[in-house]
């Protein structure tokens, strides 16, 4: 994908959520570490900024792949981060995808951490007691929590 192809999705995405924080959410995240919803997208636009930067010199380093299929070995890692993907947007991703993304990282990691456990509304995803019923799983509590009650984590091991 080309950097301008992707900046270009960063700034719709983040533009996007703006305005959801501006008209559903904002009470439902914790504004202390950001102090406003202005600042909490300069500092994503600097976030983005830098990868595409970082891209654009290090390309090699990066790898394109579109989930929930990827390219990577079996075993390929001990453990896959997911950061405000999954669980979080269950309005726009169905629990097929989820399944599908999770088998996919469990055939590469040997863990997965997913982060976090709520939904953009601040409740808990509609998915997590069926994902937590079909996998080996625990969740712990992290030091972070940006939108209220925010502050877990889900953990699947294979």
């Amino acid at each position: 994908m080309k950097p301008e192809e992707i900046e270009n999705k960063c700034k719709r995405d983040l533009d996007f959520m703006e305005m959801h924080l501006k008209e559903k959410f904002k009470d439902n995240f914790n504004w202390n570490e950001f102090e406003s919803i202005d600042e909490w997208k300069k500092t994503r636009e600097r976030t983005y900024k830098t990868f595409i930067g970082d891209y654009k010199t290090n390309r090699k380093n990066y790898i394109y792949t579109i989930y929930p299929k990827t390219n990577f070995k079996d075993g390929e890692f001990n453990i896959s981060l997911v950061g405000h993907f999954l669980l979080l947007y269950d309005n726009i991703f169905d629990y097929k995808f989820h399944k599908d993304t999770i088998d996919e990282l469990l055939r590469i990691s040997e863990e997965i951490r997913i982060f976090p456990i709520l939904n953009l509304k601040g409740e808990k995803s509609k998915f997590l007691d069926k994902i937590i019923n079909n996998y080996n799983t625990k969740i712990e509590k992290t030091n972070y929590g940006f939108i209220k009650g925010g502050n877990k984590v889900l953990i699947i091991k294979r």
